[in-house]
């Protein structure tokens, strides 16, 4: 207790600040710090769920990134497939087109070509008809007259005319 003197210090004084200090602590270990580490607890436990949260959250929008890509893949992939099948059917049907016109422009032509044909016989056969006639009527001015030259030159060139 000689120390406490030497050095300045009230040892009752001394006591009682520590006894003071004995009952603080007790208390504030039994009430306060229970509460103050539950708290700090619960906090660490929040941050670590908000930590796994955000790395579920980043894993879940890799995956719906991912699968993002594999659907606009998918749909180009598609829409190109749609394209090539409708240039494929306008190739076709461009092809059955033409094929129509091609099959309807011979039918016309055939059909002009029969029909110019049957014209052609047509004029021919009144030409030949005639023709006939007109030999048939020259058979009989020859035949009706006598021939001699002067005759026959005069009944050439009238024949002449009238065919003209």
């Amino acid at each position: 207790m000689k120390i406490f003197s030497v050095l300045g210090i009230n040892w009752k004084i001394f006591l009682a600040e520590l006894i003071n200090f004995a009952i603080l602590f007790y208390i504030l270990k039994k009430f306060v710090y229970p509460k103050i580490l539950a708290f700090l607890k619960q906090r660490e436990k929040r941050i670590k769920e908000g930590l796994d949260l955000r790395e579920k959250l980043g894993k879940k929008i890799e995956e719906i990134k991912k699968e993002r890509l594999e659907i606009i893949e998918r749909a180009n992939k598609e829409a190109v497939k749609i394209v090539e099948e409708a240039k494929k059917t306008a190739k076709r049907k461009e092809k059955e087109i033409i094929e129509r016109a091609e099959k309807k422009s011979q039918e016309i032509i055939e059909k002009s070509q029969k029909q110019a044909k049957e014209e052609a016989e047509k004029i021919i056969q009144e030409k030949e008809k005639e023709i006939e006639e007109k030999v048939i009527l020259i058979a009989e001015k020859f035949l009706n007259q006598r021939m001699d030259g002067e005759k026959d030159k005069a009944l050439i060139k009238s024949l002449i005319k009238m065919e003209i």
